[in-house]
């Protein structure tokens, strides 16, 4: 009995030890009022100084960056002019057209009758007017094909001429019909189709219109055997180009005169 009182008086006297520790532990764990006012002072101050920092450092970077200014100017001057570009106004042909040749005298010789020296033969020159007339860069198409149409005649089947020459008219031959259907497919005149092509071919067929004059077109065109056609791409700076070369090249012999 002595014993187990001794026994439960020291569990008790152990117990003490712990409570007491314990409260010592939760004492120092636990923040002070004034401690804690202190933190949330000190937290304040160093917020408020930092968010003046950050605008101090936001004013630096307002002042610093340079001032854009957007102008949609130049954008919509640029879609205006492409749209200008695009939207295609034909002008009529203008110029004033010879008399209509009697068929007889006219198709007595190859080249033909061309009284006002335009390097176009004067029936295929009214014919196409009549027909176009409305679209002058229509007119100017079917002529230049013309003016090379009447070089060809000019040069003869039987002229003798370099690889280099017959590969340059193979080309330009190519490059210029090709030019006609560019010119074409911007008018009024074209049907979405293959109207282009057929009008072509009717309009190129009245230059040979005789059978002598088909006749010097296939033995010229024979030179072409074995040369590939090489056309350029049309532009309007390609096709005015070979326009203005066979002008002169078809009004050559009037120079000479």
């Amino acid at each position: 009995m002595k014993k187990l009182s001794i026994i439960l008086g020291c569990i008790f006297v152990l117990l003490l030890c712990f409570y007491a520790f314990w409260q010592y532990r939760y004492s120092l764990s636990e923040p002070q009022v004034g401690s804690l006012a202190h933190t949330v002072v000190s937290d304040s101050s160093d917020s408020v100084a930092s968010s003046d920092d950050e605008a101090h450092r936001s004013r630096d970077t307002e002042v610093s960056l340079p001032t854009i200014v957007v102008s949609h100017e130049a954008d919509e001057y640029d879609e205006a002019d492409e749209l200008d570009t695009q939207v295609y106004i034909p002008e009529p042909y203008t110029d004033p057209l010879p008399p209509y040749p009697n068929t007889l005298i006219n198709n007595a010789t190859i080249l033909g009758i061309d009284s006002n020296h335009n390097g176009v033969r004067d029936d295929y020159e009214v014919d196409v007017v009549d027909d176009y007339g409305e679209d002058n860069q229509v007119v100017q198409a079917f002529f230049a094909y013309a003016h090379y149409n009447r070089y060809e005649m000019l040069l003869g089947p039987d002229t003798q001429l370099s690889d280099e020459k017959i590969q340059e008219l193979a080309n330009d031959s190519i490059t210029i019909t090709f030019c006609d259907g560019y010119y074409f497919r911007q008018s009024e005149f074209y049907d979405g189709g293959m109207g282009d092509y057929h009008a072509s071919m009717k309009i190129y067929d009245r230059l040979k219109n005789t059978s002598k004059r088909g006749k010097s077109d296939r033995l010229f065109s024979q030179q072409f055997h074995g040369f590939a056609s090489r056309s350029q791409e049309p532009s309007d700076e390609v096709c005015q180009s070979l326009y203005t070369k066979y002008a002169k090249l078809a009004t050559s012999n009037y120079e000479e005169e």
